[in-house]
């Protein structure tokens, strides 16, 4: 039979160990590698209106049509035939990219009757899909330094 004063130590011991694992968890998790994001959108074919991007780290945020909230969303100018944005503060892991370039400034990729986009869009790693979105693993990348820049080339 074990003496109480045994029962006593052993627990102890065991709070003790549960809440330093508990405290290494915690630092873990709130200093996960992260690193900026540049990001410099090309080959438009002009120079009016904005160009919209969302940043997904979700399969599901990449397939959702606006009913799933990207990871970070930003619109900017077009300066020259191009846009630059900087997504700072991004933990490493894994991105697509969607944009589209808004040349009306209404907020919107305007489309037409059938539902085919009249303003140009693109996605990460410059792929494109057939009939619809590129294929999540065609569009995926992987951001995994402190600071990382992506060129996506619009193409009509």
């Amino acid at each position: 039979m074990i003496c109480p004063r045994k029962h006593i130590f052993i627990a102890a011991v065991l709070i003790i160990l549960l809440c330093t694992n508990l405290a290494a968890a915690q630092e873990n998790s709130s200093s996960q590698l992260r690193g900026d994001l540049y990001l410099v959108v090309a080959a438009l074919k002009n120079s009016q209106g904005d160009v919209s991007v969302a940043l997904n780290n979700a399969k599901e945020s990449y397939f959702s049509r606006g009913t799933l909230p990207s990871f970070r969303s930003a619109r900017a100018k077009v300066n020259g035939k191009k846009a630059e944005f900087v997504f700072e503060d991004i933990p490493y892991g894994e991105y697509t990219i969607k944009l589209y370039h808004d040349e009306n400034a209404n907020g919107k990729i305007d489309v037409n009757l059938l539902g085919i986009p009249k303003e140009d869009y693109a996605f990460s790693n410059n792929v494109r899909g057939t009939f619809g979105l590129p294929a999540y693993e065609k569009a995926k990348f992987i951001f995994d330094q402190e600071e990382m820049t992506l060129e996506i080339r619009m193409r009509p």
